[in-house]
This record gives C-alpha cells, sequence and structure tokens, in this order.
C-alpha cells in the first residue's frame, strides 16, 4: 500500500524546473527521479545531470 507522500514524489518525476549549477545560476532542466532522502536527479536541458536537494530548485512544487 502506498502512502500520500511517497504518490506525492512520484508524481513530481518529469517535472520540468530550474535547478541551480556550479556556478550558482539556475538553468532548466527535468526531475528524473527522486531518492528516499529528498535528493533528486536533475536533467538539465543543456546536457548534463546532477543531483540536488529541494532547496536548489525552483518550481510549482518547491518553496522560492
Amino acid at each position: 500500500m502506498s502512502t500520500g507522500k511517497r504518490l506525492a514524489k512520484r508524481s513530481i518525476i518529469g517535472s520540468r524546473i530550474a535547478a541551480s549549477w556550479d556556478d550558482g545560476k539556475y538553468y532548466p532542466g527535468i526531475i528524473m527521479g527522486v531518492s528516499n532522502g529528498g535528493i533528486y536527479t536533475i536533467k538539465y536541458d543543456g546536457g548534463g545531470s546532477k543531483e540536488k536537494k529541494g532547496t536548489d530548485l525552483i518550481g510549482p512544487a518547491f518553496k522560492a
């Protein structure tokens, strides 16, 4: 049986967001996965991917 919390995390996979990069700027990308520890795998539009905390993301499901 799934919990509401787990379902909510799955529902954001594929969401478009902006995530910070090494230079401190934010770039567009897509959430590709979420770990149990709240770490998001981001695939950037410009290429490359990184694992980021929710505080490093900007989008509808994240506080600005």
